[in-house]
């Protein structure tokens, strides 16, 4: 079976009895004389119970360096981080045209925004392993500013346009936005492009659907069936990930 049941703990040391009733109550097998169970425990010693789940309780979830939420100001958390250490950064910060945030000046002196940025980005290009990728979303206007830093300390690798927006709705509206990439040295090659066999998500990620073609999932179907060609490999141009306006009931979508 492939499924999630969310609402079932198992403890590993006794006979999953709950899971045994759910599947007999799954396919009517009350109604048959009995049910066999196989316990293939005592064939598997220590590989789930030992290694699998012992390293997420609740006395190391907390210290594993390579799932941790940082919670605090950007700065002040990526000065613990030791240089060299990040796989891959990635930002999207406020963009300084007057929105309403909560906690947040988002119309400060431009000047003042500016040496905010360059600081942070300075610090995310210390912590980023050789070879590994920055990537930093902002308003076109404002990603030609970081591109002039990013270049000092990095080497350029792309500048990737998204966009997000095809057409104005009610007000001209910003039609993309730039997501800039710079590396620290020479860029490692992408897995999904230099594998001789990848995986369906490396492959899916490297592929996007041809421009005007319907996205919608029946549509997608209906084309595989006929053997239609709809996918291209992918570009620095995005255009099919939608953007969603805020609203002020909904906040950030």
């Amino acid at each position: 079976m492939s499924d999630i049941w969310r609402d079932i703990a198992v403890d590993f040391n006794e006979l999953p009895l709950n899971i045994i009733d759910r599947l007999q109550d799954l396919f009517g097998l009350p109604e048959y004389k009995c049910v066999n169970v196989y316990d293939l425990r005592s064939k598997y010693p220590a590989i789930i119970a030992n290694k699998l789940f012992r390293k997420y309780n609740s006395t190391t979830l907390n210290v594993l360096p390579q799932s941790v939420l940082l919670n605090g100001d950007c700065l002040e958390e990526l000065k613990k981080i030791p240089d060299n250490s990040i796989d891959f950064c990635f930002a999207d910060p406020p963009y300084n045209i007057k929105k309403k945030y909560e906690n947040w000046n988002d119309g400060i002196d431009i000047q003042t925004y500016f040496e905010w940025c360059d600081n942070w980005l300075s610090e995310m290009a210390r912590v980023l392993k050789p070879g590994c990728t920055l990537a930093v979303l902002n308003i076109p206007q404002w990603c030609i500013r970081h591109f002039k830093h990013l270049n000092t300390i990095l080497d350029y690798q792309d500048w990737i346009v998204w966009e997000g927006l095809s057409l104005p709705v009610r007000m001209i509206m910003p039609a993309h936005y730039s997501i800039l990439c710079f590396s620290k040295g020479k860029p490692r090659a992408l897995p999904g492009l230099i594998r001789k066999t990848s995986s369906l998500l490396e492959k899916s990620s490297m592929e996007t659907i041809k421009e005007n073609f319907c996205a919608r999932a029946s549509c997608i179907s209906k084309r595989r069936k006929q053997k239609n060609n709809d996918s291209e490999v992918i570009s620095n141009l995005w255009w099919d990930i939608h953007r969603l306006k805020h609203n002020s009931r909904r906040g950030h979508p």
